[in-house]
């Protein structure tokens, strides 16, 4: 299967170097240089991207949906509140937020092939649908909301909720198909817009992803302040239908129509994707260069990938993959993500303190997101990626020191939780997928990425789901002090994180892939100063 969401994990530091020749990259993970090509991005380049836009930015909001949708305070569960959430229990709210990571993971497997065949465009028209038709079962739910309801026959407690099976059946279908779509945009979009791009905006356009992504989350928690959760899914909706029918109108990717032989088509393509001063003629011969260069690796006879796997330096690579995926998602940041609103909503009961509080947060790590950025092509990996996990360590310590001692100041929690997304920003969160891209041999990239991969969503979807299970399993009824033992719990395995990116990463910053391998290979042998010293 062939990910093409490693476009996402690789480009966006290409933009960070400076100035090189146009070089092709073949798969083998070598370049050769070619002559300098002339190429300059036209006004309808950047019309095009639109719909590669829509779906990472509706993957964010979809993320962050939970948590200004629900409540879960006894205060906001007052008669004149209960027209503003969905009335679910706890429980159900887990389930409601975590199955999209597994229909994504699905989504995302399953889709490589049609988008092989049938072009990316078709993917993101698809993923904009499924978007689209996701929001609009999820708003067509009945009665979900409790109207009318006295105070005094109000339930309480962790159990309160008001939503029947046939409801939540409903809910979890809509977020189903919501999943769907999401691993349908992991896989077409950062491709997409990777292949569209000249290669000054390459890295430009790779970063546009991540930066998307959290911008959907931002939004998400913005329209929660203001409206419940049917005017955010309008929301939703307006942006999907706006990606489906900018998907209609935009070209195929010059470099898929190649591949299917479709030179002519290719080459119109290209012309409505560069200014008319371009060298139109010489990007396509370079282009189908790179193109025959894929088929002869892919077409070069090989060793089974298990075989492949097996290898000493590719199995290790594998488990350091599994590692990384783990150390990202492990520190509670899917659920941190999901619930926000009702985790800050245990310090500050007015349901809307909460939500402000939860949007200024997030709002500091998108600003955060764009600017660590360019750190990435400059500081090594892992000790960038070693100093997110400290702050994250110490952010965890604040807030679960407030929920243990509520005497302290609730500021403390504010700042622990803003400390913890900018952390998770400066490093864990996209230096876990970049370096996935660098450790992999090519004959098992694809195979190995689709592992680990499948493994982080896992991973999403047990975290997103267990938060309130080990809630109150350490608090035994008091919810304080649960929450607090969960975010120790976080804190503890973002230190199992550092020693991991300590001990097993090996650098990969600057570094050719046979380079990387004879450092995992004899990892062992070297120590933190050999890796600064010796790039």
């Amino acid at each position: 299967l062939k990910l093409q969401f490693l476009y996402l994990i690789v480009e966006p530091t290409t933009a960070m170097r400076k100035a090189q020749p146009h070089t092709k990259l073949l798969d083998d993970g070598q370049s050769a240089a070619s002559e300098q090509l002339h190429e300059a991005a036209s006004w309808q380049l950047f019309v095009c991207i639109i719909p590669a836009l829509s779906g990472p930015f509706l993957f964010g909001y979809c993320l962050g949906f939970t948590s200004p949708a629900f409540s879960v305070n006894k205060d906001s569960w007052r008669p004149e509140n209960l027209d503003s959430m969905m009335s679910l229990t706890a429980d159900q709210i887990t389930w409601f937020g975590s199955i999209l990571a597994v229909a994504a993971g699905v989504g995302a497997l399953v889709c490589g092939p049609p988008v092989d065949r049938f072009g990316k465009k078709l993917g993101m028209l698809a993923a904009n649908l499924l978007m689209l038709i996701g929001f609009v079962v999820l708003v067509s739910t009945p009665a979900v909301v409790a109207k009318n309801v006295p105070e005094a026959d109000v339930p309480r407690g962790p159990s309160m909720g008001l939503a029947n099976g046939k409801q939540m059946a409903q809910l979890c279908v809509a977020r189903v198909i919501m999943g769907l779509a999401n691993g349908f945009i992991c896989v077409t979009s950062a491709a997409y817009m990777s292949e569209l791009a000249t290669l000054k905006l390459r890295g430009v356009f790779g970063a546009f992803f991540q930066n998307a992504v959290v911008a959907g989350i931002v939004s998400s928690y913005l329209v929660g302040m203001f409206t419940n959760w049917e005017g955010m899914s309008y929301c939703a909706i307006s942006v999907a239908a706006v990606g489906l029918l900018t998907s209609l109108i935009i070209p195929e990717s010059p470099q898929w129509l190649v591949t299917k032989g479709r030179e002519e088509d290719a080459e119109a393509s290209l012309r409505r994707m560069r200014s008319e001063d371009s060298d139109i003629k010489s990007l396509m011969t370079s282009l189908k260069a790179q193109v025959e260069g894929r088929r002869s690796v892919a077409d070069a006879p090989r060793r089974s990938l298990t075989a492949e796997l097996c290898e000493a330096p590719r199995g290790k690579a594998l488990l350091i993959g599994l590692g990384l995926m783990a150390t990202a998602q492990l520190n509670g940041i899917s659920a941190v993500a999901a619930y926000a609103s009702a985790i800050l909503g245990q310090v500050w009961p007015d349901g809307n303190t909460a939500k402000s509080f939860a949007f200024y947060g997030q709002l500091i790590k998108l600003t955060v997101t764009v600017f660590a950025s360019s750190l990435m092509a400059k500081f090594p990996r892992r000790y960038m990626l070693a100093g997110s996990l400290s702050g994250m360590i110490a952010s965890c310590f604040c807030i679960c020191l407030y929920f243990f001692d509520d005497s302290l100041p609730a500021a403390l929690v504010m700042v622990g939780y803003v400390g913890y997304l900018v952390s998770f920003a400066m490093g864990t969160g996209a230096l876990s997928w970049l370096m996935l891209g660098e450790i992999f041999h090519p004959n098992v990239r694809a195979t190995a990425s689709a592992i680990c991969t499948a493994w982080n969503w896992l991973l999403t979807f047990y975290i997103s789901k267990t938060i309130n299970v080990y809630k109150e399993a350490f608090g035994g009824g008091d919810e304080h002090k649960g929450m607090g033992c969960v975010f120790a719990m976080y804190g503890g395995c973002a230190c199992l994180g550092l020693l991991f990116a300590l001990c097993c990463l090996p650098e990969t910053l600057g570094k050719s892939y046979k380079h990387v391998e004879r450092d995992m290979l004899g990892r062992a042998g070297r120590s933190p100063v050999d890796d600064l010293l010796m790039p």
